[in-house]
Formats: structure tokens, sequence, C-alpha cells
């Protein structure tokens, strides 16, 4: 396998969108249950990693352009370089003047893009206008248990029976559910409980 610096300029304008991505889901868990994973090769990972990645570019791209104009008007502090990232992108070639400190400027700036793309998804995802449409569809059959736990007004007590027997009898337990992770069938994967079980 080559590793080319097409693939790691490839793996570095996508990796705000697969922060982002990240920070969306883990926004979307609540005190009760973890949402069930994408399945894969899904298209609507794709097109989040992709949509995410390019707004947080379009974002970067503006900073850039703004700060190119406020520089122009009020010219106090000449770094030695053009930090805008996306003309060199643009332009197919990178310029001979540049240092490696510039190249390590570059670098922290899609460092700081990622995590700042991670963060803003976090927060997105927590959004009443966003949950409504999303969480449905992330916690089907057990959204409307996980809202009732989180109003206060609900517990869970789960009844689980394991997989371990002795002489024809099944081992089972029971307790408060502190918490629930789905699989992606919708099903339920792993249970938390607060108190000790009745085995």
């Amino acid at each position: 396998m080559t590793f080319g610096y097409a693939l790691l300029g490839a793996l570095v304008l996508l990796l705000p969108g697969f922060a982002g991505y990240y920070g969306v889901r883990i926004g979307e868990a609540n005190d009760l249950v973890s949402p069930r994973p994408d399945h894969p090769n899904s298209n609507q990972t794709i097109f989040l990693v992709v949509a995410l990645a390019l707004s947080a570019h379009v974002a970067g791209a503006i900073l850039f352009a703004a700060n190119e104009q406020i520089a122009g008007a009020h010219p106090w502090f000449n770094i030695g370089f053009d930090p805008n990232p996306y003309k060199m992108l643009l332009l197919g070639h990178v310029p001979g003047r540049l240092s490696s400190t510039a190249f390590a400027a570059e670098l922290l700036y899609f460092f700081l893009l990622t995590i700042a793309t991670g963060w803003v998804g976090e927060r997105t995802a927590k959004l009443n206008p966003i949950t409504t449409k999303a969480q449905p569809l992330r916690f089907g059959w057990l959204l409307p248990i996980a809202r009732q736990v989180e109003q206060g007004s609900h517990i869970v007590i789960g009844y689980v029976m394991t997989t371990t027997d002795n002489d024809g009898s099944w081992l089972a337990y029971e307790g408060m559910v502190r918490r629930l992770a789905l699989d992606d069938d919708d099903g339920i994967q792993i249970v938390d409980r607060r108190a000790k079980g009745t085995p």
C-alpha cells in the first residue's frame, strides 16, 4: 500500500467532518439510552461526514477572507507568509518560501478546526429542532421511555436472562436500569443497572 500526499491531504480535509460527526453522536446520547450505531456503509453517515467537513472549511475560508480584508486595511503585523491553506489547495502547489513554522501553523489551524467542529457538532445535536428529527431514528421504540425517565416521572426496571445455566435452569437478574445501549437492529445490547438484582 502506497501512502501518498494526496491521501494525507484527503484525510486532513475530511478530519473536521469525522470530528463533527463524532460530536453529533456524543451529543445524541441521553441519560438513559445510547443510540444505536449506524449500519455499515450508511449513506446518512457518509453524507454527514462530507457535509460537516465542507461546512467547516467554508467557515474557515470565510475567516481567512475576513482576516485578509482586515490585514489589508490595517497592516499592523506581517507574519511573512500567506496563512490561507485553501489558496494552496486550489492552486495545487505549495509556495517555495513556506517555512517549517508556516507549515506547523497550517497543521495547527486544521487541528483547531477539527476540535471546533466536534464541539459545534455536540452542541448542535442537543438542540430541540435537531433532536425532534433525529431521536426517533436513533432510539426507535425506546424513545418514549427515555423521555419519561428524563422528565423524572418514571424509572426503568430491567429483567435480564443471561446465557448461564445450571442443571437446566437459566440465571437471571433484575434491577433498576441506569443505562441501555442499542444495537443496529434497535435491540437492547447492554443493560447497566443501578441496584443489585435478584438471581
